[in-house]
């Protein structure tokens, strides 16, 4: 799937910007702490949800905070700082750190292996495998995304991740069946909820995909002679 795209601004500046440039976008980011100029108001959030873009939950570790539900926590100068983000209690299901470059090894190295979306100003769109070749560090966790564009009113930012802020769908192991009979691979394939897929063969020699690979319910199990 392509990338995303998703704005971030406080209260304040929410309705200076355009909504038909919001709408070209598929996200948008708010703030659920914060003095009142950046804390988003339930009319805020219902206004944006109304224009069709997924919401975005910011706690920046200001008043308000914590928010354990929030996606995002804001780790720079003035708002969270990574040690007490990292090990403060979070029930959000896709917990996600937000930090520009100043601060992603402090995060990093406090051991981070979540999701992370990155602060850096840049004239294009990277693309994902230049942000990792640049910071292979980030390896070690998920990003989610780069924020990219800054202007006086909002943040612009690309996402990467398709699912984010939801879970990915559910997978499951594909069995290993090759050295079966026909029938018992096929009832294999079955009872991992996949369906078998190839000639009458009396043993299955091959199988596609291979054994553990994690596919989704439904996928497709292709073995030959």
């Amino acid at each position: 799937m392509a990338s995303r795209f998703m704005v971030d601004c406080t209260h304040a500046n929410l309705h200076k910007i355009d909504p038909a440039f919001l709408k070209t976008n598929q996200l948008i980011a708010g703030y659920d702490t914060g003095d009142p100029t950046v804390r988003w108001t339930p009319d805020d959030w219902n206004y944006v949800a109304g224009l069709g873009l997924k919401t975005i939950h910011i706690d920046q570790g200001f008043t308000g905070s914590p928010v354990p539900s929030d996606v995002v926590r804001d780790v720079e100068p003035g708002a969270w700082n990574a040690v007490v983000a990292e090990s403060e209690k979070w029930t959000a299901l896709r917990p996600t750190i937000y930090c520009d470059r100043n601060d992603l090894m402090e995060v990093l190295s406090l051991g981070w292996r979540k999701d992370l979306w990155l602060a850096w100003p840049l004239p294009s769109i990277p693309s994902k495998d230049f942000v990792l070749s640049t910071y292979p560090q980030l390896a070690q966790c998920n990003l989610i995304g780069v924020q990219i564009g800054f202007t006086s009113v909002y943040d612009h930012s690309v996402i990467y991740d398709t699912y984010w802020p939801n879970v990915p769908p559910a997978t499951v192991a594909v069995p290993h069946v090759i050295g079966m009979t026909e029938q018992d691979g096929a009832s294999a394939i079955a009872k991992a909820g996949l369906h078998p897929h190839g000639p009458p063969i009396p043993l299955i020699k091959t199988q596609s995909p291979v054994a553990g690979t994690m596919v989704a319910p439904g996928s497709t199990v292709s073995v030959t002679v």
